[in-house]
């Protein structure tokens, strides 16, 4: 799992498949890092690389943090959807996991 400024960007959804339904969120990137998968989730620390199995983590969705709305574009003749959710990640086993922080270079 990267940072945003480790990434260099080009990112399209996991497949549901490699990921249990919680997980819907996490991006892939198309390139590898030390020949490992690199994954952006949401509000990870900037420039750090935390390598782990996907086993290992956990995704929590906050209860009733739920938002949907709705806003009509009239110049553009369209509606717009838009939904949030509050979630929380969490490292299951510490031990199967190493954070490297401080990554410079890549922007």
């Amino acid at each position: 799992m990267c940072g945003r400024n480790v990434l260099d960007g080009a990112l399209i959804q996991l497949e549901p498949k490699q990921l249990n339904a919680q997980n819907g969120v996490l991006l892939i990137a198309q390139n590898l890092i030390g020949g490992l998968r690199a994954i952006n989730a949401p509000f990870f620390p900037a420039n750090c690389i935390l390598i782990t199995t996907l086993s290992n983590l956990a995704i929590y969705l906050k209860q009733n943090t739920a938002r949907l709305f709705f806003k009509q574009e009239v110049r553009e003749d369209s509606l717009n959807v838009y939904f949030s959710v509050q979630l929380d990640y969490l490292l299951e086993n510490y031990r199967h996991a190493v954070l490297i922080e401080g990554i410079e270079g890549r922007a």
